[in-house]
């Protein structure tokens, strides 16, 4: 019998590890047992119960200062003084949250073999994204197995130095969890706000180094592009980190084609909104990898990503915060003066079943 824990904190995370739990689950061969750190306060759970997946253990963390420094430090002691180092044979980590690199950090210490679900990403700018490029490249380093979304990360990881026999590029659970909730199924209810809307244009912002010195100039873009395009619906997705959600709420004008989501739209609303959008306007990572399952144009707020794939594609374009860009863009979109290419093959398919034949293996 193998004994894996799971080690995860954030709606990513929760997202993105269910299919392997779903699918360790299926075998009597396997024992699980699931951590949450609730570094997303009630986010994570909320999202795990979607895939009907209840933590078996859930921190309790005090966290005194925002300093990510303390907040890696209060997880890492509140990991180890809850699990027992001798009871599991893997220890399963995803992405570069400060959940996934405790975790990984505990592991490591404890001499337990780590398994880095989404492994390889990089920008090659530690402070974009911040903290997660370094975080993610450090956990790559330590790890027994990088599990990579692509061949392009495979390939960041050999050329680093990983040792080939320990990266196995498997594709993108993400995918694997859009699957299992269907957005248009009828099983449960979208949201009166978003049914029978026209010309939706989700927007989310939320990255650490946008909002810390950009999110004035993030409203600035959002009364603009809402005046300008006054036949566009607005969706905007309000981030539930306190500092975010008080100033968008003190100072974005509210209009008729603005929604303002401030409870944080669940999951299989946000899927409708991908889907049913004609553009994406975000500087999210996670949606820039579940918007290639849709024929949705993504206009990504960053000036790099670790995620080239989806410029590579054509489906994706990086335009900062820059108004000329992102008024070029809408208005392309909207005459049909710009094509943007989807690509459906861009992650292998059953990502969650292909670790599994993996572990199986080993």
């Amino acid at each position: 019998m193998k004994r894996y824990l799971v080690i995860l904190g954030t709606r990513p995370e929760a997202i993105k590890l269910a299919p392997i739990i779903l699918q360790l689950k299926q075998s009597t061969n396997n024992k699980i047992c699931v951590l949450n750190t609730k570094q997303h306060e009630d986010l994570c759970g909320i999202f795990l119960n979607y895939f009907s997946i209840t933590p078996d253990i859930e921190l309790k963390n005090t966290f005194e200062s925002s300093k990510l420094d303390h907040k890696i430090s209060v997880l890492l002691n509140n990991i180890s003084s809850s699990v027992k180092a001798d009871s599991y044979d893997y220890v399963i980590v995803q992405g570069d949250t400060i959940s996934t690199y405790a975790g990984a950090l505990y592991a490591f210490l404890n001499q337990i073999p780590i398994l880095h679900i989404e492994a390889g990403l990089r920008s090659y700018s530690l402070g974009a994204p911040y903290p997660e490029e370094g975080l993610r490249a450090m956990i790559s380093r330590i790890a027994y197995l990088n599990f990579t979304t692509t061949e392009q990360a495979s390939e960041n990881l050999i050329k680093e130095g990983v040792d080939t026999n320990k990266i196995h590029c498997i594709g993108n659970t993400v995918i694997d969890a859009i699957s299992l909730i269907d957005s248009d199924s009828g099983s449960y209810a979208i949201s009166k706000e978003l049914l029978n809307k026209n010309n939706m244009v989700l927007v989310t912002f939320h990255r650490r180094e946008n909002y810390l010195h950009y999110l004035p100039d993030f409203v600035d873009l959002c009364n603009f592009v809402s005046d300008y395009f006054k036949d566009l619906f607005f969706i905007i997705v309000v981030h539930p980190n306190p500092e975010i959600n008080n100033f968008l709420n003190k100072n974005l004008t509210k209009k008729d084609n603005i929604l303002l989501i401030n409870n944080n739209l669940d999951y299989r609303n946000l899927i409708y909104c991908m889907k049913h959008s004609i553009c994406v306007l975000t500087d999210s990572g996670g949606i820039q990898e579940e918007i290639s399952v849709f024929n949705t144009p993504i206009l990504i707020m960053r000036k790099l990503t670790e995620r080239p794939e989806i410029i590579q594609s054509g489906q994706g374009v990086l335009v900062g915060l820059d108004l000329g860009l992102i008024k070029h863009y809408l208005s392309s979109i909207i005459s049909g003066n710009y094509t943007f290419h989807t690509d459906n093959t861009l992650y292998k398919k059953n990502a969650s079943h292909n670790f599994i034949k993996i572990m199986n293996q080993s």
